[in-house]
C-alpha cells in the first residue's frame, strides 16, 4: 500500500491486480540485493508505452518508466501513469513511474498526486545551496506519501532537456 496526495489529504491506495507498482528505490534496493540492472525507459507516447509494456510482460523484470517534464507538457501529467496502469493490468513484473528532470517543486506535488512513484528535482543549474534547498523540499513532500526522490545536485554534461 502507498500514499497518494489527493486535493491535499493523503489516500492509501492500492491497485488490484497483477502488476506491482514500486518506488524507484524499492527497485534498486532489490536489483542491489539480487546484483542485477534495472533498465529506465522514457516515454512520450503510445508507441513508446506499448513498447515498454510489451518489454514487461515478455521479460518478467522490473523497468522504471519515465517521462520528462516536456513530455508532461505534452501529454498531461496524469496521462502517463494511467496508460501504464492500464497497459500493465495484466502484468506480474515491477515497475517504478518516474517524474525524470523535474523543475519544481509544484511539478513533483502533480506528479505525485497524478500517480508517480519516483519524481526527479534538477536544480543543477542553480547555486549549490539553493539546489539543496528545493531537492530537500521536494523530499520532505514526497517521502512522506510513499513517493522516492532523485536530485541532481551536480552537473554530468551532456544534453537535458533544452540545456547544453
Amino acid at each position: 500500500m502507498r500514499a497518494v496526495l489527493t486535493d491535499g489529504a493523503i489516500f492509501a491506495i492500492r491497485k488490484e491486480n497483477n502488476m506491482a507498482l514500486k518506488t524507484n528505490y524499492e527497485l534498486m534496493r532489490d536489483a542491489l540485493e539480487h546484483r542485477k540492472a534495472v533498465p529506465a525507459f522514457n516515454i512520450d507516447n503510445l508507441e513508446s508505452a506499448l513498447a515498454v509494456a510489451e518489454v514487461l510482460r515478455e521479460t518478467g523484470s522490473p523497468v522504471i518508466v519515465q517521462t520528462i517534464p516536456r513530455t508532461l507538457n505534452y501529454g498531461g501529467v496524469s496521462t502517463y501513469p494511467a496508460l501504464m496502469r492500464e497497459l500493465t493490468a495484466d502484468c506480474a513484473a515491477d515497475w517504478a513511474m518516474h517524474l525524470d528532470h523535474g523543475s519544481s517543486l509544484e511539478l513533483a506535488a502533480k506528479c505525485v498526486k497524478a500517480g508517480f512513484t519516483s519524481v526527479m528535482f534538477d536544480g543543477s543549474l542553480l547555486p549549490f545551496d539553493e539546489n539543496v534547498r528545493k531537492t530537500a523540499e521536494v523530499t520532505a513532500m514526497a517521502l512522506p506519501l510513499g513517493v522516492s526522490v532523485e536530485g541532481e545536485l551536480g552537473t554530468i554534461g551532456g544534453k537535458e532537456e533544452e540545456r547544453t
